[in-house]
Parts: C-alpha cells; sequence; structure tokens
C-alpha cells in the first residue's frame, strides 16, 4: 500500500508565481501555444514506455507518477504540483516514460 504525503517543491512555487505575474499578452501567447485540458482524478496523463509527444505544464491538482519494481510492487516516485511541467524530458530527450503519470484531483 501507499501512503500519500503532502509534498511542496518551493522552485515549483516560485515558477507558478513567476506565471501569474507575467503580463496578460504574455500569458495570452503562451496560451495560444498550447491546449487546455481537464485529467479527472485517475486519469492517465502519461503511460509508462511512452515517448510524450507534448509536455504538461500543470495548473491545478496534483500528477502522481508510480513504477513498478520487478516484483510487481508499485512505489511512488514522485508527486507533480501546480507550476511544475510532466513529460519535459520524455519529450526532449526522446525516451520512454519512466512510469504512470496518474491526475490526482480534479
Amino acid at each position: 500500500m501507499i501512503t500519500e504525503a503532502k509534498l511542496r517543491r518551493p522552485g515549483a512555487d516560485v515558477f507558478a508565481a513567476a506565471i501569474a505575474r507575467l503580463p496578460e499578452s504574455t500569458g495570452g501567447a503562451i496560451r495560444a501555444l498550447g491546449r487546455h485540458h481537464v485529467f479527472r482524478d485517475g486519469e492517465a496523463v502519461l503511460r509508462a514506455g511512452t515517448v510524450a509527444e507534448s509536455v504538461l505544464l500543470l495548473i491545478d491538482g496534483r500528477v502522481r507518477l508510480a513504477g513498478v519494481t520487478p516484483q510487481g510492487e508499485e512505489v511512488l516516485l514522485r508527486w507533480f504540483v501546480p507550476g511544475e511541467f510532466v513529460g519535459l524530458a520524455s519529450f526532449l530527450g526522446r525516451v520512454p516514460f519512466a512510469g504512470e503519470a496518474l491526475a490526482a484531483g480534479d
């Protein structure tokens, strides 16, 4: 069984605050480059073994990244929090994603 821990990454807080301070025109330009998508609680954001075709900027909620040991046990690798990018290393490096990334919180 995995127990949930509340994790905060100070760097993510700084990044989220910096994004919030951007001029509206800059924020609009960034939004025009992407698309808004809401994931339901438990929905897969990225699947293990797939290469990310885009990068997710987490605005709200959390994403839980978990892997499986060779013995079949699930291991919590980390939590992504608002202001963090999900799938960036996979996207830039064109390498398969390390684990299952699931939305946690609507």
